[in-house]
């Protein structure tokens, strides 16, 4: 795995790259326009994507309760799975944070076999009922 620093590097090219390490603050808010990917907002967003599907991020995870041995959050499955959250780019190598079934984070290189855990953004006030349990589902 990597040597997890604070952000350095360029991100571009064959640049040595790392990305905040797992710990620290978590947020669901990116600072640059770029990186905030929307379908059709380009006033927020950038407009970049077609439909609104994802990989799940470390920080998405941490946040649902997905750190440590909590086995009782609703990501919770006992698998390990990649998130969308680079770790880093070293001598030809990317890495890629992933959580483990027990919820730690770790980077692998990205030739690895994990399942991936998408993400569905909806709009605000898009679920029209429902509590989210598996006998009272939410409706869109």
């Amino acid at each position: 795995s990597f040597n997890e620093t604070n952000n350095s590097g360029t991100g571009t090219g064959t640049s040595q790259t790392y990305y905040r390490p797992y710990t620290g603050n978590k947020t669901l808010k990116c600072k640059e326009q770029n990186d905030r990917f929307t379908v059709d907002d380009e006033e927020i967003g950038n407009g970049a994507l077609t439909y609104p599907i994802s990989l799940i991020t470390s920080d998405e995870a941490y946040l649902a309760g997905g750190y440590g041995s909590n086995s009782s959050y609703y990501l919770y499955t006992g698998w390990a799975y990649w998130t969308l959250s680079p770790n880093g780019f070293y001598d030809n190598y990317a890495g890629v944070r992933i959580v483990f079934g027990d919820g730690d984070a770790f980077s692998y290189y990205v030739n690895y076999l994990f399942v991936v855990r998408p993400v569905i953004n909806l709009k605000a006030g898009s679920l029209t009922k429902g509590s989210g349990t598996a006998l009272d589902p939410y409706q869109v």
